[in-house]
């Protein structure tokens, strides 16, 4: 019910409780996903799909190289979207600052396996754009910078 106080109208304590309710329920179910994934972090490589493009390389040797590299081209990297994650063994560098869940390492080894061509990108959309055997950022990044997703970013900013 509906009061009218003056040109005012407002809700009846029912319906005001019930509002209240309401929003509380989504706000608890909101807050609830996003405790899941500070308390437990990223399990899949695919919770990334449409945010960012992923450079991932895959060795069982040192990289140190390859991660001062990708370190060293923080600027060009972030202007891109790209989160990079190298696995050596069962660990895991990268540039992503969240957490990692346990099972990161092994969803990732399972699903891209070293086949030679340990250095892959992987488009926003989730599809393997390139396979290397090395890392070449900058063949890389003129990859991405030809792609449409990309070109329409680059049209957006240098509309601002």
């Amino acid at each position: 019910m509906i009061k009218k106080i003056g040109p005012y109208r407002l809700l009846s304590d029912t319906v005001t409780r019930r509002l209240f309710i309401c929003f509380a329920a989504i706000s608890s179910i909101l807050i609830s996903f996003v405790v899941h994934n500070e308390v437990y972090g990223v399990e899949n490589i695919s919770e990334f799909e449409w945010q960012k493009r992923i450079i991932l390389i895959l060795s069982e040797r040192s990289t140190d190289d390859d991660i001062a590299l990708l370190q060293h081209a923080d600027d060009e990297i972030r202007d891109r979207h790209i989160y990079w994650f190298v696995l050596q063994g069962k660990r895991v560098i990268s540039n992503y600052p969240g957490q990692l869940d346990q099972k990161f390492v092994l969803e990732t080894k399972k699903y891209f396996r070293n086949d030679g061509n340990n250095v892959l990108l992987i488009g926003k959309d989730g599809g393997i754009k390139n396979r290397s055997s090395s890392l070449e950022l900058g063949t890389l990044f003129a990859l991405i910078d030809t792609m449409p997703m990309r070109q329409a970013e680059i049209g957006d900013r240098n509309a601002n």
